[in-house]
């Protein structure tokens, strides 16, 4: 999978382990050598290595020695050694949704230069969500009224994967009502239509963000006048 990545950073197109044709050699690095499948040409060389949903990869690592005769343990243990000891330009990127599941290693200090906490998107994002997505299906945006549909009453609470199933939904609306095209009261129906993930799941989200309040640096801004405080009972500080 090669990166659109700015020429002065990295001359190296990124390539997916999915991609890598010879799946021996991927499967080598649990079975093999694990040392050389890290150190010898994968990601020692100029390339950012992005590592997606690290703790589905780091699981089974607590039972390794039953499970594998240790083998996952071993591997991770190569790779923490790399990550501390390189001198190859690698830069390292990787995304989590269960803190819960890293083992305490990998968050140490000196593993990773920060760590990052993306919360939901706010009003100022959910708009920029609502222009990419529409333009995507080939939508104008002047049929639309972006600030309504990223406001509070609307789209509150609601992730860029949720908002992009509601926009879908609306298309079928769209579609079975004579295809027609779509205007802001289908989508906002059909956000309606359906629950997000924060609620659903609620109190998860707020033990990640109560995790996540002196442990990570926000990678986002909450609403203009609010301050999230990360805090069970959800509470929030008008400023102004």
């Amino acid at each position: 999978m090669q990166k659109n990545i700015e020429k002065k950073i990295v001359e190296d197109e990124i390539v997916s382990v999915e991609e890598v044709k010879y799946d021996g050699y991927v499967y080598d690095a649990c079975c093999g050598n694990p040392h050389l499948y890290v150190t010898g040409g994968f990601i020692s060389h100029n390339c950012v290595l992005w590592i997606d949903e690290i703790e589905k990869g780091l699981s089974g690592v607590q039972s390794s020695g039953r499970s594998d005769g240790g083998t996952t343990a071993r591997v991770l243990s190569t790779f923490l050694t790399w990550m501390q000891e390189k001198t190859s330009p690698v830069f390292v990127v990787a995304t989590a949704n269960d803190h819960d599941s890293i083992p305490a290693e990998f968050l140490r200090a000196g593993r990773f230069d920060e760590i990052f906490f993306v919360d939901l998107p706010n009003e100022t994002e959910r708009r920029e969500i609502f222009s990419i997505l529409l333009r995507k299906r080939n939508l104008k945006i002047k049929d639309f009224n972006l600030d309504l549909l990223a406001g509070k009453s609307v789209s509150d609470m609601y992730s860029g994967a949720e908002i992009e199933k509601g926009i879908d939904n609306a298309m079928l609306i769209g579609f079975q009502d004579k295809r027609r095209k779509i205007n802001d009261d289908d989508i906002r129906k059909s956000l309606k239509g359906f629950k997000p993930l924060f609620v659903m799941r609620n109190e998860d989200f707020e033990g990640i963000r109560e995790w996540a309040e002196e442990r990570c640096r926000p990678a986002n801004e909450t609403d203009k006048g609010t301050v999230n405080l990360g805090l069970k009972s959800s509470k929030k500080i008008d400023l102004e």
